[in-house]
């Protein structure tokens, strides 16, 4: 029994020194690049670069879409611990708006003009709709 108290008791001690490092999401800077036009049904690619260090990209989250603005999230996880000088670097990546049903879904309504695009809660700018 002794042991066993012993044991655990060391195990406890060097899990404290040495904690499992759980990755969060956080919400990337982006750069974002628009088209100055695009059609009300075709796709409409808008160009994101992102800045990695400490936080790698992880995927694009869309928080609201109607048929005169999209609003998208670039969420990203921390590395923990971050290095002293971590690794910067820009990485670009695109995201596709598309309209009308795809694969079974219902797919989104037609875009009006003026069609906005706000990427992390800020107005990226505005997209002619011809």
């Amino acid at each position: 029994m002794r042991k066993l108290l012993l044991l655990a008791l060391s195990a406890c001690t060097l899990s404290a020194c040495h904690p499992v490092a759980i990755p969060e999401e956080v919400v990337m800077t982006t750069k974002t690049t628009l088209p100055a036009s695009v059609g009300a049904r075709e796709d409409l690619t808008i160009g994101l670069k992102v800045i990695q260090g400490c936080t790698f990209f992880s995927k694009v989250n869309v928080v609201e879409r109607n048929a005169s603005k999209l609003s998208i999230q670039v969420i990203g996880k921390t590395q923990k611990p971050c290095p002293a000088v971590p690794n910067a670097a820009a990485r670009d990546l695109t995201f596709t708006d598309r309209v009308g049903p795809y694969f079974e879904e219902p797919g989104f309504p037609e875009r009006t003009n003026p069609f906005e695009i706000w990427v992390n809660g800020s107005k990226a700018g505005t997209v002619t709709v011809q």
